[in-house]
C-alpha cells in the first residue's frame, strides 16, 4: 500500500547516504516516521536491527506483518 509521503521513490538515495557517505554497514536503523514500514523492511533485509515508530495505528499494523 502507498500512501502520501510514501520514501520507497527515495530509497537509492537513502541507502547510498547511510552506506556509502555515512559509512554504515550494519548495527542498528531507526526509522522514523514508518508509515508502511518500506524504508525498514529495505535496511532488514540487509542485515539492520530495525527500530520504527509512527503516529498511525494503521503503520503498526503493517510493520508486525
Amino acid at each position: 500500500m502507498r500512501f502520501i509521503g510514501c520514501k520507497l521513490n527515495l530509497m537509492p538515495y537513502i541507502e547510498r547516504l547511510v552506506t556509502e557517505t555515512l559509512g554504515i554497514k550494519e548495527g542498528i536503523f531507526c526509522d522514523i516516521f514508518a508509515g508502511t514500514a518500506a524504508v525498514g523492511a529495505h535496511f532488514k533485509k540487509r542485515g539492520f536491527q530495525i527500530i520504527s515508530n509512527h503516529l498511525l495505528e494503521l503503520s503498526a499494523v503493517f510493520q508486525h506483518a
